[in-house]
């Protein structure tokens, strides 16, 4: 089932779509908050990441006077922690699980979605995000903290390997920090191993440092997925290769054969201890390859294979040298 995506400001990538972010902004603002930031990260076109920012609905927030503005949920009291409005977080979080659905739809697997947030936005982002039930690529809350901690075992999905970024500003006046070192501890308390929470020297804003920070983290998370679509490339090349094994291997087994029946036919053997030796070095070395192949997943193991493909090749051309030789030896010879 389609839902409407109602005031969304949507990027979409220069090249092929393969990453998404789905960016939420704080209490007050809209879509078109963060969207001058996109250039300001200098990610990777080759990424082809498309960037999702929804806009909250509009509703009263009890603790401005009930001022009517853009909100993902309530806020009750100067106390986070007090009387938080779970009815609009657990709707907003449910939201964002479609926004990613239909990112999944449109063909991008979980774990290439990120979700992102600032104050407001990154609490709903590190709400939704850890409840999804599928794995996603990483979440990132600024200047944030953890709603509804107490609701975060009994409700938080199975998977705690997903990378969590969370910056926070050291001078913070609206969220102080200590929201953000809180959350970062309960969320090592219940099992997520990657909480990372660095104290930025900035207020309840995001600048230059902040914008630098993002980038060298979002740079690093994809790099998984840089390496995926490497390794894609690189498998097409060793089905490439694989082939080329056949097609060199049954002249070259031939010519082995050959090499090693004609070594009987004349008294200086110096030609087959020299191919026996060269055999032995390429099953020393391609031994070696095929425990780090089998060792290695991805970019390692595609590198490793295709190492392995060169190794071949090369024996198989020195092979095929020493056949050559043997066989006009024998003709000069007879």
């Amino acid at each position: 089932m389609s839902f409407r995506q109602n005031n969304t400001v949507i990027i979409e990538p220069r090249e092929t779509h393969k990453a998404s972010i789905i960016w939420l902004h704080g209490l007050g603002a809209d879509g078109h908050d963060f969207e001058s930031i996109v250039p300001e990260l200098y990610l990777p076109s080759k990424l082809g990441i498309r960037f999702i920012f929804p806009t909250a609905p509009i509703r009263k927030i009890t603790i401005n006077n009930n001022m009517k503005m853009r909100g993902w949920y309530d806020i009750k009291a100067t106390n986070l922690r007090e009387m938080e409005d779970v009815k609009s977080i657990t709707e907003s979080s449910n939201l964002i699980h479609s926004y990613i659905d239909a990112e999944i739809k449109k063909g991008i697997k979980s774990d290439k979605i990120i979700v992102a947030g600032f104050s407001q936005g990154g609490a709903i982002a590190l709400h939704s995000g850890i409840r999804y039930p599928s794995k996603l690529a990483g979440i990132l809350a600024l200047s944030s903290y953890l709603p509804l901690p107490e609701n975060l075992e009994r409700e938080a999905s199975v998977n705690k390997e997903i990378p969590i970024i969370m910056a926070h500003g050291r001078d913070d006046n609206i969220i102080p920090i200590e929201q953000g070192r809180s959350s970062c501890q309960t969320l090592i308390e219940n099992g997520y191993k990657i909480p990372i929470l660095r104290n930025l020297q900035v207020v309840h804003r995001v600048n230059y440092g902040v914008i630098k920070f993002i980038n060298r983290r979002l740079t690093q998370e994809f790099d998984r997925i840089k390496f995926y679509l490497r390794e894609k490339t690189y498998k097409n090349k060793i089905k490439q290769a694989n082939y080329l094994r056949v097609i060199l291997g049954i002249p070259v087994i031939a010519l082995i054969l050959l090499t090693i029946f004609s070594s009987f036919f004349y008294t200086n053997n110096f030609i087959l201890i020299t191919f026996i030796l060269l055999n032995l070095i390429y099953i020393w070395l391609h031994m070696g390859f095929l425990k780090f192949v089998t060792k290695n997943k991805g970019f390692k193991k595609a590198v490793g294979s295709l190492f392995m493909f060169y190794l071949d090749t090369f024996l198989m051309l020195i092979a095929l040298s020493f056949g050559l030789l043997s066989f006009f030896i024998l003709r000069n010879k007879y």
